[in-house]
């Protein structure tokens, strides 16, 4: 598609006219907003990036012309994902490439590091969160993300202290706490992070009167205290873990919030929560809080449904107790209906693939983890039909497709690699091993179920798809393969 506007808003934002550059940034920034052709032809034909760039460097330009140079790249950072879902492969590895600049991730911490404008600043967090929630490994932690996140820890001291945030003050804290939430995907970046005093900063957060800003706070703190071998030590025998202990209370309390959102976010904190600490919470009262919730989110097709399923899964690791509260709460039931839908839902071409890829997973290691510690929940898996989703999940051919994968199967000239595009998920394919694992296993010595459930995965044959995993690409999948054939080869 060809645009015959654009080269004038090229030479528009070339004038030494303030007035005539703020024109034609507002023109761009208008026409590009939700229009994904829009902007890849400015970034692509047009190449307008770098001007962007320059312009919001510029600190003697006018703010109105720098918050709008923010604007328009925050915007085309927003589109990332788009392009990525996309199937024009090529021309999406081009436009995330072009993004993933290492001048735009500098230009943007630089101006947050030294920007007294809250206007401005405000769009250029909402652009680092782009960034990250595209790809944030670019934020090494012997790097820039000390920078990063020591801007964004002076935002949280000046505007929690405050007695009221405005619009804009809100919006700055949530985008920071969602930067930090998406930077917690390493054991590496929680420690660093941790070791910052994130929790002291972000604990207090839960009291404000903000909901959004305090949902935000409660993912965030999931984020962090999600199972690192690292940091369970440090927390349980330091400070920041009785920060987090002494709001248990508080994060009960806004269990029983009448906001959905407000909820599932508490009780997802309280899962990771009982998962981390080494003390005596009291199971009961974080079951009597959570399992409701998660029970009337489980069938819905929101975007609850999720955090509910990985909430549950959570809950019941390693739990015995969680595990026969979920049994009796009838829950098994309703959660392999959902692998089902899941299963059909990934393969529209009008639904979002990778939400229900991710849906998906989470389903089969909520159940793995349910029916891994209690004889009951197996055969209670087993009749409502499991094990037809386990053998399925083992041949899973869909795909989230990422910027490292576009750019591996673009630039290589190995045709099997480019076929490797459609090997499917690792992910689903380790959380059915895992199921698999648990559903058979014979914990007391009794029979009691484990080998007609082994019986019936032999007849689907998933002893030979089992085989085939071996010689995958992913090191996880290859390893619980091993398990499993182990397994089947000792009945």
């Amino acid at each position: 598609m060809v645009f015959t506007d654009g080269s004038i808003y090229i030479q528009g934002i070339r004038s030494e006219d303030h007035t005539q550059v703020f024109s034609a940034l507002k023109s761009i920034k208008n026409s590009i907003i939700g229009n994904i052709p829009r902007k890849k032809y400015y970034c692509l034909n047009l190449d307008i990036l770098p001007f962007m760039i320059q312009l919001l460097k510029n600190a003697e330009n006018p703010l109105e012309t720098r918050i709008n140079s923010a604007e328009i790249i925050a915007s085309l950072l927003h589109c990332i994902k788009f392009t990525i879902l996309s199937t024009i492969r090529r021309e999406c590895y081009e436009y995330a490439k072009k993004l993933s600049s290492p001048d735009v991730y500098d230009t943007l911490v630089q101006i947050l590091a030294k920007e007294p404008s809250i206007k401005l600043k405000e769009v250029v967090v909402r652009a680092i969160k782009a960034v990250v929630t595209h790809d944030s490994s670019y934020f090494k932690v012997e790097e820039n993300l000390d920078k990063l996140y020591a801007c964004l820890s002076t935002d949280f001291e000046n505007f929690i202290s405050m007695e009221s945030m405005s619009c804009l003050e809100q919006r700055i804290i949530r985008n920071s706490l969602i930067i930090i939430e998406k930077l917690c995907n390493s054991y590496e970046r929680q420690v660093f992070l941790v070791n910052r005093m994130v929790i002291y900063h972000i604990i207090n957060v839960v009291d404000v009167t903000y909901e959004k800003v305090v949902i935000s706070a409660l993912n965030t703190l999931s984020a962090i205290l999600s199972e690192n071998p690292k940091l369970i030590e440090t927390l349980n025998s330091g400070p920041y873990g009785k920060c987090v202990i002494g709001k248990i209370d508080r994060f009960l309390d806004i269990a029983k919030s009448d906001n959905k959102d407000l909820q599932i976010a508490a009780c997802k904190l309280l899962a990771r929560v009982s998962r981390v600490w080494d003390s005596d919470l009291d199971i009961h009262k974080i079951a009597i809080s959570v399992i409701p919730v998660v029970s009337s989110l489980i069938n819905n097709t929101n975007k609850d449904q999720l955090a509910a399923v990985e909430t549950l899964g959570l809950l019941c690791h390693g739990n015995k107790e969680m595990q026969k509260v979920v049994g009796s709460a009838k829950l098994i039931r309703g959660l392999i209906s959902a692998i089902g839908l899941a299963e059909t839902n990934q393969e529209s071409e009008f639904l979002d693939t990778e939400y229900f890829i991710n849906l998906h997973q989470m389903l089969l290691f909520a159940v793995g983890e349910i029916v891994s510690n209690n004889e009951m929940n197996r055969n209670a898996a087993s009749d409502e039909g499991i094990i037809k989703y386990i053998e399925k999940g083992m041949k899973h051919m869909m795909e989230k497709l990422t910027y490292g994968r576009l750019e591996k199967y673009v630039t290589s000239e190995d045709e099997d690699v480019q076929e490797q595009a459609d090997i499917g998920s690792p992910e689903i394919k380790v959380a059915c091993l895992l199921l698999f694992i648990n559903l058979t296993s014979n914990d007391s010595g009794i029979d009691d179920g484990a080998f007609e459930r082994m019986e019936k995965l032999k007849r689907l044959g998933v002893d030979k798809v089992v085989a085939k995993l071996q010689s995958a690409a992913s090191l996880d999948v290859k390893d619980k393969a091993m398990v499993v054939l182990q397994q089947l080869n000792s009945e």
